[in-house]
């Protein structure tokens, strides 16, 4: 609709021609910007300054602050350590379990070897599939274009949850998705749903599956929110020499996962960001391994 449009829709007749256009626009930026300073509250000034300064110095504070929040951590930790992302190339960290994850990936229609190369990790972390008992992976993989999360009108639901149950052949393999219209069954794959920024709905989920898991992959919303969310619920259902995989994680978040990995390591829990040659880096977490059992 363009601002013309809007313009005659908004406005009775009886007032065009005496609130002009450009009015109109500058009351519709103002109520924007005034709703996200609302919506930012924690990252806005509580000043009387103007509205589009506010509005401004709230969207730096929102994009800068795990920089930041990171920055201070190791200005008075002094046995803080970066978490510096290890990289895994095909060069250097191709094996045969990675060869054939990549292949099953691939063959059931999964991106995780074709647009990423997280088979090279998973093929080093589980490089033994037979003492993998009980898998959850979050985000199914909804090719409903309404669903934000979805992975386009061309992806294959389930993609991954046959890939798991092809290498992992003894595992019970779970799965579940914000979109229910994809939820299936089939020979030891169960999906339910789960909206994961829900409490509610983790907490159900979590009453839906074994006591306990070996391997727990979030692959769902890609947002901070939802991975802490998940990341607590994983926790409390990962056994203590499994694995959680949070996967697809770009470069304006690292800092966020520096700060995450800082504060998990006060609980004693070790974890590590990998990057590849592709697109996406994988945060990995173990509640009972060292840092060095993680890849490398």
């Amino acid at each position: 609709m363009s601002l013309k449009s809007v313009y005659h829709k908004v406005l009775p007749s009886w007032l065009r021609g005496k609130v002009g256009l450009g009015l109109l626009v500058e009351s519709m930026m103002l109520r924007r910007e005034r709703e996200i300073v609302t919506r930012l509250a924690c990252h806005a000034p509580f000043s009387v300054g103007n509205l589009p300064d506010r509005y401004t110095l709230t969207l730096g504070s929102a994009g800068s602050c795990y920089d930041e929040l990171l920055g201070f951590v190791q200005s008075f930790d002094s046995g803080y350590t970066p978490a510096l992302a290890q990289v895994l190339t095909p060069e250097l960290h191709s094996t045969p379990q990675s060869e054939l994850l990549n292949v099953l990936f691939e063959r059931n229609g999964s991106d995780k070897s074709t647009t990423h190369d997280y088979h090279l990790l998973y093929g080093l972390a589980l490089a033994m599939p037979a003492k993998i008992s009980d898998i959850l992976e979050i985000g199914i993989g909804s090719n409903n274009p309404k669903v934000i999360s979805n992975m386009g009108e061309e992806g294959t639901p389930g993609a991954s949850l046959y890939a798991w149950r092809d290498y992992f052949q003894a595992a019970r393999i779970f799965g579940a998705d914000v979109d229910r219209d994809i939820l299936f069954s089939a020979d030891r794959i169960q999906t339910f749903f789960v909206d994961q920024l829900d409490p509610s709905a983790l907490a159900a989920l979590a009453k839906e599956l074994p006591g306990s898991l070996d391997l727990i992959i979030d692959d769902g919303l890609h947002s901070v929110r939802a991975n802490l969310a998940t990341l607590q619920m994983a926790l409390s259902l990962c056994r203590p020499n499994g694995w959680i995989f949070v996967e697809d994680i770009y470069e304006p978040q690292e800092a966020f996962f520096g700060l995450l990995a800082w504060i998990l390591r006060q609980e004693g829990i070790q974890s590590k960001l990998y990057k590849f040659t592709k697109q996406g880096m994988i945060f990995a977490v173990s509640p009972g391994r060292q840092l060095s059992d993680f890849p490398a």
